[in-house]
């Protein structure tokens, strides 16, 4: 999937900047049904439904903030790796010419 991104041009990343707004758009409008019993007329069982839309919805929503956050937490911690091996480089003595 990364190399198939990564191939993606210029008109391509903004379709896909615009199907990812819909997207968004779209999760927020399921996670604002109503999903109470008397909003859907006490069929029980579409509430079970509404609310089970609901949840896949908010748990995609979730998990896709974690990738988000692991992914910044990994930059940051290569970059720290990179920050202390320079200090240690400088701290290396070089031999006199």
């Amino acid at each position: 999937m990364k190399d198939e991104i990564a191939t993606l041009q210029e008109g391509d990343a903004a379709h896909f900047d615009r199907l990812r707004g819909k997207a968004l758009r779209t999760i927020e409008y399921v996670l604002d049904l109503p999903n109470s019993l008397e909003d859907l007329g006490g069929d029980l069982m579409m509430q079970h439904r509404r609310v089970r839309m609901q949840l896949d919805a908010a748990q995609s929503v979730v998990a896709d903030a974690i990738k988000i956050d692991e992914a910044s937490l990994h930059h940051v911690e290569h970059t720290d790796k990179i920050d202390i091996l320079m200090k240690k480089l400088r701290a290396v003595k070089m031999p006199a010419e």
